[in-house]
């Protein structure tokens, strides 16, 4: 039970940490923007949905499997979030 609480509160954790990250980059995505720096700033916005993507992807699945049935993350395979922007069709 004890390993069941650390896996679901190190996905808890993994997802904020990409929503923290997802609002960081937007923050210097409008900062480079303010500067003129409109190429950088497109950079750190790509980077910034990328890493939304990220923390989307993995609510969702908890969402999922939570309705499927599951009472914990400790089947939860992280390396399945990896993907890229360029993978998906969110833009």
């Amino acid at each position: 039970m004890a390993e069941e609480v650390l896996d679901i509160e190190m996905i808890a954790m993994t997802l904020i940490g990409h929503a923290g990250e997802t609002k960081s980059l937007a923050y210097q995505a409008m900062n480079a923007a303010k500067e003129g720096k409109f190429d950088e700033a497109e950079k750190f916005l790509k980077q910034s949905t990328e890493e939304m993507l990220k923390a989307h992807e993995l609510q969702t699945d908890l969402i999922v499997r939570e309705a499927g049935g599951e009472k914990n993350g400790s089947r939860f395979n992280y390396g399945s979030f990896t993907r890229s922007l360029d993978d998906s069709n969110f833009i």
